[in-house]
């Protein structure tokens, strides 16, 4: 997933190019979460491995992007 340009009262959101996206599986019945994977099989096979020792069988796969909030050249942040 990459956002390419979300605004918001004049701060934009931009994906730290050095920190590629994470996943990671959690079991819906437990809360159990595998640790965080550069793909999204390494997740899944967690679950599978989750399934396999516990018999629990609902998951969810998770990505995380990490962003940076910055003010574009041609805008100035509003104040609250």
């Amino acid at each position: 997933m990459r956002l390419v340009d979300l605004r918001f009262a004049g701060w934009q959101l931009e994906p730290i190019p050095e920190a590629p996206a994470r996943y990671y599986g959690k079991c819906r019945s437990c809360g159990e979460r595998s640790p965080h994977a550069a793909l999204v099989g390494q997740g899944q096979l967690w679950c599978l491995r989750h399934t396999d020792a516990t018999g629990h069988a609902e998951y969810e796969i998770f990505e995380s992007q990490e962003f940076n909030a910055t003010v574009p050249a041609d805008s100035t942040p509003a104040t609250t």
